[in-house]
């Protein structure tokens, strides 16, 4: 099979992106350390800018609060340590749009590698969670009511000593209207002729549902499963996402939890420094799951980032040589590279380069 290059011409400058859950608003965090607020057009395919702002200290990370909650969030992270909360209760598409600064924390002098908003669905606040490198997740939500944020959670992720980082999170993304207690979906065909079978169970209570959960990926120890214990709320380490037979796979440099979508089992995706991608399926109860290495996906050069599309059947993954992979599965399960989208110059063109046995990059 043939892998699809596709040439795109860059009219936006980005050290990193962030966007909102519907993918109506993005943020851009330039070269300058300029972060800039956009606002995606009618038409779907444009983006107009709505307002921008420099943090006092050079921004790592941005990431944007759901937007249910109300007025527009920014938390931007620093390579000093710090976390700001910046916010834009004005909803007009004008350029002049004013960001306000509501709330600073710095707990730790060394870089936060990785901000993340929670679903929506989870909590009935904001969180954002970030990966610093002393090896913390701090967890942050606003106080009630107002704008100030203040410290939640703080979680040890990796081992007292190691010195390991926590560089990146993802976080499940279940919804309240799911009731299922259990990790990816158990299909039964029941027999409707065997009156011996027991009746089918009570669907389960709201306390019964899936507990919040997010993926961690770390520098020294892999990638583990976390789950919020509600009833002490603290966060416990459920399972880790480690393959023991590749000496490489203990340093993560991006993760990320596809959505569910009814499979049987749910897909994690874990990039590692060695330009490779793991593919986790994940299934079971939330306080044990099963794990198993189901793909691993080779690439010619370092991965940055991995990202799942809103159905988690397309995995796309950026390298440093400015290409972005894009992997799907066929028929038989085995996961392919199917398109290549590389930087081009003023026109778009694409053409077809030959895939080969090993799937690379």
């Amino acid at each position: 099979m043939s892998t699809r290059t596709i040439t795109s011409h860059l009219d936006i400058c980005a050290k990193e992106i962030a966007f909102n859950t519907p993918h109506t608003k993005m943020a851009t965090i330039d070269e300058h350390g300029v972060v800039t607020s956009w606002k995606r057009d009618g038409d779907g395919r444009t983006w107009t800018p709505t307002g921008s702002f420099q943090p006092a200290h050079p921004p790592s990370k941005p990431a944007w609060t759901p937007p249910r909650f109300g007025s527009s969030t920014l938390a931007i992270a620093s390579s000093d340590g710090s976390i700001q909360f910046w916010t834009n209760n004005n909803n007009t598409p004008s350029y002049t749009s004013q960001w306000t600064l509501t709330s600073t924390f710095k707990h730790t002098s060394l870089p936060i590698l990785d901000l993340v908003s929670a679903s929506d669905d989870d909590f009935d606040h904001p969180l954002i969670a970030a990966c610093c490198a002393d090896g913390h997740l701090r967890m942050y939500a606003p106080t009630a009511p107002g704008d100030q944020w203040e410290l939640l959670y703080e979680v040890k992720v990796t081992a007292p000593g190691s010195g390991g980082a926590c560089t990146s999170a993802s976080w499940h993304q279940h919804s309240n209207t799911d009731n299922s207690t259990t990790l990816g979906i158990v299909l039964e065909t029941p027999d409707n002729n065997d009156t011996t079978a027991p009746p089918p169970p009570p669907p389960p209570t709201a306390a019964a549902v899936l507990p919040p959960m997010l993926v961690l990926g770390t520098a020294t120890e892999g990638a583990s499963i976390w789950m919020l214990q509600e009833s002490i709320m603290k966060w416990k380490k459920v399972a880790d996402l480690h393959d023991k037979t590749d000496k490489d796979s203990s340093k993560v440099v991006a993760v990320d939890w596809a959505p569910r979508l009814g499979r049987p089992h749910e897909l994690i995706a874990v990039a590692y420094s060695n330009n490779r991608v793991a593919l986790w399926s994940v299934k079971g109860r939330s306080d044990a799951p099963q794990i198993d290495k189901v793909a691993a996906l080779d690439h010619e050069a370092s991965v940055w980032q991995v990202k799942w599309n809103m159905f988690g059947n397309w995995l796309a993954t950026s390298c440093d040589n400015g290409e972005v992979c894009m992997w799907r599965p066929d028929f038989s399960g085995e996961w392919l590279l199917l398109n290549k989208v590389v930087a081009g110059g003023d026109a778009e063109g694409e053409g077809d380069h030959q895939q080969t046995d090993g799937m690379e990059c």
